[in-house]
C-alpha cells in the first residue's frame, strides 16, 4: 500500500498525507479497497466507479387527498475535506529564454577629431616617457658627470657623452618607448569613445609608434650631444650641460608623443565604418604603409650593402677597381633581370636571402684579400 500511496501522490503532485485521506472516502464511496483505488491513481486511472443502484419498481401514486410527508433531506455521506482531491497536473516547466541585446550601431569619429585626442594623450605619454628616459639613462650618466666652472664665474653641471653611442643608444630605447606608446593611445582612445576604437591590426600601430619613437630619440640625442662641447680630458667625448638635457628630453619627447598619438590614428581604421569605406581605408593604409616602409628599406640596403661594400674599399684600396667591377656588373645583373621581367615581384623572405647571400659574399672576398696580404 506504501508504494502506491508514494506513486499516487508522486503521480498527482500531492501529499501523501490528503492521497490517503482522499483514497478512503472514495473507497468508502465506491466499496472498492483503498489499495485499489491508489493503484488506479498510481496509474493514473480514474478510481472505481461506484455500482450502479439496482432498478426497483415504480411506487403507486399517493391518493390525490393525501399529504406527502415531508422527505428529509439526505445528508452527504462524506464530509468536503474527506472528497477525494482531483488529480493536479504538474504545471509546464517555463524556459528562461535570455536575449542577447543587439550591438548599437557605432558611428566613427573623424580623422580630425581622433587624431586632436590621440595627440593630447600621446602628450601625456611622453611626459611619462621623458621621466622614464632621465632615470634610465641617470645610473649611467651620473658616474661621467661633474662640475665646471665658466669665464663668468658660474658653476655648470655638465656629462660627458660619446656623441655615437648616446645616439644609438637614444634611438633603440626610443623604439621601444614608441611601441609602448603606440598601445597606449589605442588602448585609450578607444576607451573614451566607441568610434574612435580602432579595429585594424596592432602591427600597424606598433610599428608606426616604434618609427616615431627612433626618430624621436635620434632627434633628442642628436640636439643633446650638439649642444656640447669636446671634453678636454677625451677628444672623442663632449662634454654636454645637465639642465638644457633635461630640458631637451622633456620638450622632444612631448612632441615626440603627440607624433605617436597622430600616426597612431593615422594608419589605423576606426570602428563603424561601411563595407566601402574599409576598403577605401584599407587602400590608404597600404599607400601610408609604402611611404613609411620606403625610407625603412632603403636605410637597411644601406646598412646590408653600401657600408660594407665602402669598408672594403678602404680596407683595400689596391683591389678596388676590380670590386667596383665586380659590384657593377652585379648591379646591372639584377637591372636586366627587372627589366626582362616587369611583373616579378621580391618578397620579404626573398629580399632577406639576397641581402644574406650578399653578406656571405663580402665576407668571402674580405678572408681572400686578407690572405693574399692585400690590406694596409
Amino acid at each position: 500500500m506504501s508504494e502506491n500511496l508514494s506513486a499516487a501522490a508522486s503521480t498527482m503532485n500531492v501529499p501523501e498525507t490528503l492521497v490517503q485521506r482522499s483514497a478512503e472516502a472514495r473507497a468508502k464511496a465506491t466499496g472498492a479497497s483503498v489499495d485499489d483505488v491508489l493503484a488506479a491513481w498510481a496509474g493514473g486511472a480514474a478510481a472505481p466507479a461506484a455500482a450502479a443502484p439496482a432498478e426497483t419498481a415504480p411506487a403507486p401514486e399517493p391518493a390525490a387527498d393525501a399529504t406527502p410527508e415531508p422527505v428529509p433531506a439526505r445528508e452527504p455521506e462524506t464530509s468536503p475535506a474527506e472528497a477525494p482531491a482531483a488529480a493536479v497536473a504538474p504545471a509546464p516547466s517555463v524556459i528562461a529564454v535570455m536575449e542577447l541585446p543587439e550591438d548599437e550601431p557605432v558611428d566613427p569619429v573623424g580623422f580630425r577629431e581622433r587624431s586632436r585626442v590621440g595627440g593630447r594623450i600621446g602628450m601625456g605619454f611622453g611626459v611619462l616617457a621623458a621621466l622614464f628616459v632621465m632615470l634610465f639613462s641617470a645610473q649611467w650618466l651620473l658616474a661621467r658627470s661633474g662640475a665646471t666652472e665658466t669665464e663668468a664665474g658660474e658653476i655648470s653641471f655638465v656629462f660627458s657623452v660619446v656623441p655615437g653611442t648616446f645616439i644609438i643608444g637614444s634611438a633603440l630605447l626610443g623604439a621601444a618607448l614608441g611601441a609602448v606608446g603606440a598601445g597606449f593611445v589605442r588602448a585609450l582612445t578607444g576607451w573614451r569613445a566607441a568610434g574612435m576604437r580602432l579595429v585594424s591590426s596592432h602591427a600597424s600601430s606598433l610599428l608606426a609608434g616604434a618609427v616615431a619613437g627612433l626618430v624621436t630619440g635620434v632627434v633628442v640625442a642628436a640636439v643633446i650631444a650638439g649642444s656640447g662641447s669636446v671634453d678636454p680630458a677625451d677628444e672623442t667625448a663632449t662634454l654636454v650641460p645637465m639642465l638644457p638635457a633635461i630640458l631637451w628630453t622633456l620638450f622632444g619627447w612631448v612632441g615626440g608623443g603627440w607624433l605617436i598619438g597622430t600616426l597612431v590614428h593615422a594608419v589605423g581604421v576606426p570602428d563603424g565604418l561601411a563595407g566601402d569605406e574599409i576598403t577605401e581605408g584599407v587602400v590608404v593604409r597600404q599607400r601610408l604603409g609604402s611611404a613609411f616602409s620606403l625610407p625603412v628599406v632603403s636605410v637597411l640596403a644601406i646598412l646590408v650593402l653600401v657600408l660594407p661594400a665602402a669598408w672594403v674599399f678602404i680596407q683595400f684600396p689596391a683591389w678596388a677597381p676590380l670590386i667596383a667591377i665586380f659590384i657593377s656588373g652585379g648591379i646591372i645583373s639584377f637591372a636586366g633581370l627587372s627589366a626582362a621581367r616587369p611583373g616579378m615581384k621580391i618578397s620579404a623572405g626573398e629580399f632577406l636571402v639576397a641581402a644574406s647571400g650578399v653578406g656571405v659574399v663580402v665576407i668571402i672576398l674580405v678572408a681572400v684579400l686578407t690572405t693574399q696580404g692585400a690590406g694596409h
